[in-house]
């Protein structure tokens, strides 16, 4: 499975862009008198108001873009999702965009959604992703919101492949091509080994499958930029409430290696051809 989004990430700084301009319904009317005439008057006949989502391209003189406009909505019609710019980005014709008008506070979620909305699953068939790229605004830190759509992208990849397509064996190679790009450790129990190891509920699922069952784990220490905490990255734990326990201290209702009430390692586990 390719582990590479080339199409998730920002356009680099500098690039010829094209002014993306939010214009919020309250602050339409005063925004749109200080605009050229004759934007004023295409706004005005396409029905723009700044509702949100709603997305118009304002012509040059030679057919071009000149820019484009997005409504930002009301704080209210905002409040009732995220991810705004996502829908912008795929009403867009393809092109380099400049995000004009956008407050600070929301920067890193509209670029994140913006991000997003060009994932596409193209496994089995050729699909048609948002193609407006976008310069990641400033004061966003771009190679984070990079590397968390990536993640995006991988888990989506994974969640939409069909199982006969994604069997333990499958699973393990993808696993082990991550580990390979980030430098992090990898290690697997397979078949009889899961018992040894006292994880026979994993085998007990999966031995009956025409592949081994397996329980599949990866640690990494991150790098200079994004370095978790050392003890997490040891010995944590994940549970249902999604908070790491650094210390691998026994449970009340499980044993040492995490069976039992509610507890489980932040681990793939592939037990059959199902997971």
């Amino acid at each position: 499975m390719d582990l590479s989004f080339a199409a998730l990430t920002f356009a680099e700084q500098g690039t010829p862009a094209i002014p993306l301009h939010l214009v919020a319904e309250d602050a339409f009317e005063a925004w749109i008198e200080d605009q050229a005439p004759q934007v004023a008057s295409w706004l005005r006949a396409t029905g723009f108001t700044g509702a949100l989502g709603r997305t118009v391209v304002v012509p040059d003189a030679q057919g071009g873009i000149a820019m484009a406009v997005a409504g930002y909505g009301s704080e209210a019609t905002r409040a009732r999702g995220r991810f705004h710019l996502a829908g912008v980005a795929a009403a867009l014709p393809e092109g380099t965009y400049r995000l004009e008008g956008l407050p600070q506070d929301d920067a890193v979620t509209e670029a994140l959604g913006w991000l997003l909305s060009h994932y596409a699953f193209e496994r089995y068939h050729k699909q048609s992703p948002a193609r407006a790229r976008l310069i990641a605004p400033e004061g966003v830190d771009a190679a984070r919101l990079e590397v968390i759509a990536a993640g995006e992208a991988l888990t989506r990849d994974l969640i939409n492949t069909p199982a006969n397509d994604l069997g333990p064996d499958a699973l393990e190679a993808v696993c082990t091509d991550l580990a390979g790009q980030h430098d992090a450790k990898i290690t697997c129990r397979r078949g009889a080994d899961l018992i040894q190891e006292n994880f026979p509920l994993i085998h007990a699922v999966g031995r009956a499958a025409s592949q081994a069952p397996r329980l599949i784990e990866m640690t990494w220490h991150g790098t200079r930029r994004y370095r978790p905490d050392p003890d997490a990255g040891r010995q944590g734990r994940v549970f249902r409430h999604g908070r790491a326990q650094p210390q691998a201290r026994k449970l009340d209702g499980a044993d040492e290696k995490g069976h039992g009430r509610g507890g489980h390692r932040a681990r793939p586990r592939a037990d059959d051809h199902g997971s």
